[in-house]
């Protein structure tokens, strides 16, 4: 599908903030069986991305006022690229949480965000997916882990508009349970 050109005119409250949910939907792009198709000049996907049998990802409930998602602009002038970015607070120290940044450390996700009064969008891709880095505060003021999830590579595409199906993700319990099954005794992650 190829770009059709159309004036933009602004929309009132348009600038506004947006409120998102504060369940942020992580996705191993290993598990990625089938990525959404993309489509240059066309910001909208509508074709659902399918995990590998027996695979779902996990949700990380996050500190709500904290997230931002979006991307960042680069390059020459004929060879501008985008880099999807996400990031939030994570209030406290969990083990599950610790354990997901230790073994998520190096590994490529696909992130989609829900919000209450706007589309669903998705960040990464399969081919191309974000890698974590994570800043820890423990100190009199707070207590709490800032995780930023970005592309290493810029892409042609902005972040997507997914009105596809969202891939299953963990409940609470079995995602602490699965973070403390697959660490063996010999401080190994166990792949799976």
């Amino acid at each position: 599908m190829t770009y059709t050109k159309i004036s933009i005119p602004k929309r009132p409250g348009g600038g506004a903030a947006v409120p998102k949910r504060d369940i942020i939907n992580i996705y191993d792009a290993n598990d990625i069986a089938v990525d959404a198709v993309r489509h240059l000049g066309e910001t909208v996907v509508s074709s659902d991305i399918v995990l590998a049998g027996g695979a779902s990802g996990l949700f990380i409930q996050a500190d709500r006022p904290s997230i931002s998602a979006g991307y960042e602009n680069s390059g020459d002038v004929d060879a501008k690229v985008f880099a999807d970015k996400v990031e939030f607070d994570y209030p406290g120290d969990n083990q599950a949480l610790n354990n997901f940044i230790e073994a998520f450390a190096g590994r490529g996700v696909v992130i989609i965000i829900r919000s209450c009064d706007a589309p669903t969008k998705i960040y990464g891709r399969k081919c191309n997916p974000l890698f974590l880095s994570a800043e820890p505060t423990d100190s009199k003021d707070a207590q709490r882990s800032h995780l930023v999830f970005s592309q290493e590579f810029g892409d042609r595409y902005l972040p997507r508009v997914y009105t596809g199906i969202i891939p299953a993700v963990l409940e609470e319990s079995l995602i602490t349970w699965r973070s403390e099954a697959l660490w063996d005794g010999d401080e190994e992650w166990i792949s799976r």
